[in-house]
């Protein structure tokens, strides 16, 4: 028979095993390792009812695996989903016949659980690129009504009404929030980047360009990244402060064709996409500062949409593949040496598209 202080001993070493195997596991115990975050993306798969497609909100790790469908519809579509801060909730677009015409915005837990709808139906209004404020209080959304372009708006969670921030931008790309959530950015009808405040009474312009696009923040919400032109020519990568002061061209590669950058979160490196070669396309991995440059050739034809890992080691692209490229598409994750290359999206999909990383 074994002693007390044996069985006290025993019973303490299984508690911290099973924290050890809990604290790096990876799935949905809310848990997870750096390299390993969990991805949000859309994806569609034949069915042999209705239309015969499904469209669906899925999520899985980093190495896709754990995948789960958190929702499925073969009335409609899903579209534009983006988790809240706390990672504990996503915010989407989605368009069912079973439920009404029209798109509206969602929210649910991001086990699946617990869907609500938002916004009242609008035939009229298509919603893009939804995502909430950091007290999660309000929605800020794009909105195009009767096809005339982008409106900014914001929805209240407690009053439940909607303002109109901006009557009109030329930008459907996901306008950026200040960390404190006082103010976003956003790229203007005039091709400048404005910072405005939430209750709409401010509209800053911050800079005078010909052309702004990709508006990012850094990883500590200090610096503001965006892509502008040099004569109307030259896409590069630039920088200022949240005021719009200390305008700094970052990138200097000459190519015109260059037109897609991203900055990883600790600023410590640059992504470009290079223009298409005969087989396939280049990325470029430079630092924060432009310099040592470094050109990783990825054999895959007609791939876009990139974006760092939280780790900034990782980097995710989609990969539009098969006899018609634009209706096979499949995610993928490559180290930023270019190397170790791996396909993430299930083979019972035909169409995936990455969304987001959970935070």
């Amino acid at each position: 028979m074994k002693s007390p202080i044996i069985l006290l001993g025993i019973i303490i070493l299984s508690i911290i095993l099973i924290y050890s195997c809990e604290k790096n596991s990876t799935g949905f115990s809310g848990i997870q390792i750096d390299d390993d975050p969990e991805i949000i993306y859309i994806a569609r798969k034949f069915i042999n009812q209705g239309w015969g497609v499904a469209v669906s909100l899925n999520i899985m790790d980093g190495q896709g695996r754990n995948h789960k469908e958190l929702i499925s519809v073969s009335d409609g579509y899903v579209k534009e989903a983006y988790f809240s801060t706390d990672g504990e909730k996503i915010l989407f677009v989605m368009h069912s016949d079973s439920m009404g015409s029209g798109e509206n915005l969602y929210v649910m837990n991001y086990d699946g659980s617990n869907l609500l709808q938002i916004t009242v139906t609008d035939t009229t209004i298509a919603y893009f690129a939804p995502q909430f404020t950091p007290d999660e209080s309000k929605v800020i959304y794009l909105a195009i009504v009767n096809h005339q372009g982008y409106q900014i708006r914001m929805f209240d969670m407690i009053s439940k009404e909607h303002t109109i921030l901006v009557h009109e931008t030329y930008d459907g790309r996901r306008p950026i929030v200040s960390h404190d959530g006082s103010f976003l950015f956003y790229n203007n009808i005039d091709y400048n980047v404005h910072r405005i405040l939430l209750d709409g009474l401010s509209d800053e312009k911050l800079t005078n360009l010909g052309y702004t696009s990709q508006i990012q923040l850094s990883g500590d919400g200090r610096t503001v990244y965006f892509v502008s032109q040099i004569d109307h020519l030259q896409y590069d990568l630039f920088s200022m402060t949240l005021e719009g002061e200390n305008i700094r061209r970052v990138t200097t590669l000459n190519n015109s064709s260059t037109a897609y950058f991203r900055i990883s979160q600790d600023e410590s490196k640059i992504l470009s996409l290079l223009s298409p070669s005969g087989t396939g396309q280049s990325v470029a991995i430079m630092n924060s500062n432009g310099s040592n440059l470094d050109t990783t050739y990825i054999n895959k034809d007609c791939f876009h949409s990139f974006e760092f890992f939280p780790d900034n080691k990782n980097i995710i692209f989609e990969v539009y593949e098969g006899e018609n490229p634009y209706s096979v598409s499949n995610i993928y994750r490559i180290n930023v040496s270019g190397e170790d290359l791996r396909k993430l999206s299930h083979d019972k999909y035909f169409a995936n598209k990455f969304e987001c990383f959970r935070p």
